[in-house]
């Protein structure tokens, strides 16, 4: 279930201190599980840093970094969220061209939602920066290849948290002047593999599109805020 908060204005996010050690057993638990999800990958996950969200005060979101198999191992075992506690806070994008929204089509290796279509581009706070719209931007080039230099606007739109998975998505739309035909070249150009494929979808196209192809909920709830379904 998501719980969408319209929002209007910047989040700020600040560094606090973290949790104590885990206890022998939850590490132990913790590496068992992570050792099973990475059996039969064709590639392995990194377990790098996520931000948790430890609480909230309006437009501030305070939390601490935790290692990305702590999350998998909570996702994996639900129970352990009582003693892990994890919330990760990511950012989302809604990237609107003159041509339309731009999705992107998770590729099939990823840890979440692999050949799903999602509003591109997204990403978990790892500690490169605490500002979200620098990180959208960062992933948003590294994805699709779209430079942060051709962006012309960018907002906050919402907060979005996933009640049954436990994490948080600061959603900030983004406008651009490049058309379809060079957001697809950039991405096929310039991008990493993250997506296999993007489709900048025009106003009049997305209740197709969304009743058509595997859309992950997220996309659907900030399409439905904004009116464009």
């Amino acid at each position: 279930m998501l719980l969408v908060e319209p929002l209007d204005g910047d989040v700020i996010l600040e560094l606090v201190p973290g949790p104590a050690a885990l206890d022998a057993a939850t590490t132990t638990t913790i590496q068992k599980i992570w050792t099973r999800e990475q059996a039969g990958r064709t590639r392995p996950m990194f377990d790098g840093q996520l931000f948790s969200l430890a609480q909230r005060d309006g437009d501030r979101i305070q939390g601490y970094f935790v290692n990305y198999s702590w999350f998998i191992a909570q996702r994996s075992e639900p129970a352990l969220y009582k003693t892990l506690g994890i919330k990760p806070v990511s950012v989302s994008g809604m990237i609107r061209s003159p041509d339309g929204l731009m999705f992107g089509k998770r590729a099939g290796y990823v840890a979440q939602d692999g050949g799903r279509w999602e509003l591109a581009s997204s990403g978990g706070i790892d500690g490169s920066t605490l500002d979200p719209k620098a990180k959208l931007l960062e992933e948003l080039t590294e994805e699709t290849g779209c430079p942060a230099s051709a962006i012309t606007a960018s907002r906050v739109i919402a907060l979005v948290e996933n009640q049954i998975e436990r994490y948080v998505d600061i959603c900030i739309e983004m406008d651009t002047m490049l058309d379809a035909a060079t957001l697809l070249h950039l991405h096929a150009a310039t991008a990493s593999d993250e997506y296999s494929a993007i489709r900048i979808v025009p106003p009049a196209s997305l209740a197709k599109f969304v009743a058509d192809e595997d859309v992950v909920p997220l996309a659907v709830a900030l399409l439905k805020l904004r009116g464009d379904l």
